[in-house]
């Protein structure tokens, strides 16, 4: 458990995650447009990092999760990770649509 709250393995996780950051925030402003509930906002989170963790189930792609595992983090940790600043940031940027 102590490999997950290290910098080190939240840094790769972000790296990771930077990949579908530019996706996830428009997926975000479109569901905020359509007045969708924070629940279904973070469920729909859920089903989008389901996908690419199907994604990277396929062999060209899982060779790119090499370098990660080089630093012992697991495609699940990985992706987990991800998750959950991809729910922070999300949050945030619910937050700040609320403000105004």
């Amino acid at each position: 458990m102590g490999s997950i709250i290290s910098l080190k393995t939240l840094r790769l996780g972000f790296d990771f995650y930077k990949k579908f950051f530019l996706i996830s925030i428009l997926i975000t402003i479109f569901l905020l447009s359509t007045k969708t509930l924070i629940g279904r906002i973070i469920t729909l989170k859920l089903l989008f990092a389901g996908i690419i963790f199907l994604f990277y189930l396929e062999p060209r792609l899982k060779q790119q999760l090499i370098y990660y595992k080089n630093f012992g983090l697991s495609k699940v940790i990985l992706l987990v990770i991800s998750l959950l600043i991809d729910i922070i940031i999300t949050l945030m940027l619910i937050l700040t649509t609320h403000l105004f």
